[in-house]
């Protein structure tokens, strides 16, 4: 997994459900900066793609799954 396990605590903290969204997002999104270049060499898209713009100050977004969410004390956990 890119050598972060080791390094980063937070990628730690993750259940590997939702390391591995964190992971499918952003795959996504490169994909799809990727199929608007190639809009651009065929001439379908007209305005230059940004680099897909995932973290705001430093931090991620992150879609927890079902199995790593759960309630405890009317709290989530």
């Amino acid at each position: 997994m890119l050598g972060t396990e080791n390094r980063n605590l937070h990628y730690k903290a993750f259940y590997s459900d939702t390391a591995q969204q964190i992971l499918t997002t952003v795959a996504e999104s490169f994909k799809s900066f990727v199929g608007l270049l190639k809009g651009i060499k065929e001439g379908a898209v007209t305005q230059r793609p940004r680099l897909p713009n995932y973290r705001l100050g430093g931090m991620a977004l992150v879609t927890y799954t079902g199995r790593s969410v759960k309630p405890k004390n009317g709290l989530l956990k």
